[in-house]
């Protein structure tokens, strides 16, 4: 998806930032969609509570598009600012709420966190100035945390539907 963009021989990380945008628009929408449909369980609050985060690095991305050429402060501020919050969610699944989710959705966020990680990754590789890297590898941390949340999602309903004897493709 981004070969055009990274087969230059420099990347303008303006247009890196906007693509940036697009992603995280893109999460944002898609998890926000996804709580509504996933009624009053573990699964909503756990989309819930991605949608917030994809907001932040959202937000952290267009502060620095707007701050272009402002030096390496900026860069650092975008970075504290796009921090992960803590998900508490998975304390309650221990103590046996519901999950229902087909997998379906927890693929297509899974694959939606690895386009955002594998992008901010390949940004960082390519960025020359060492606080614009360290922001983009932090990026990329990020969206791991969110792939990991999801990959427990997906694991936790799976064991749960397997020792139910129910086989398909919910969790």
């Amino acid at each position: 998806m981004f070969e055009e963009f990274f087969g230059s021989e420099s990347v303008d990380v303006g247009k890196g930032l906007a693509i940036a945008a697009d992603l995280e628009r893109r999460s944002i929408r898609y998890y926000e969609a996804n709580a509504a449909r996933a009624g009053q369980g573990y699964g909503r609050r756990l989309f819930e509570f991605l949608a917030r985060e994809e907001k932040k690095h959202l937000a952290a991305v267009q502060a620095l598009a707007a701050q272009a050429g402002k030096g390496a402060a900026r860069w650092a501020e975008a970075r504290a600012s796009a921090q992960p919050g803590v998900f508490k969610g998975f304390l309650e699944t221990r103590a046996g709420a519901e999950v229902a989710m087909p997998d379906s959705v927890t693929a297509a966020a899974q694959a939606a966190e690895t386009e955002s990680m594998e992008f901010y990754e390949r940004l960082a590789a390519r960025e020359q100035d060492r606080e614009a890297k360290k922001f983009f590898k932090a990026m990329a941390a990020f969206e791991k945390t969110h792939f990991e949340l999801l990959a427990g999602l997906y694991e936790l309903g799976r064991a749960r539907v397997e020792s139910a004897g129910y086989p398909g493709d919910f969790i």
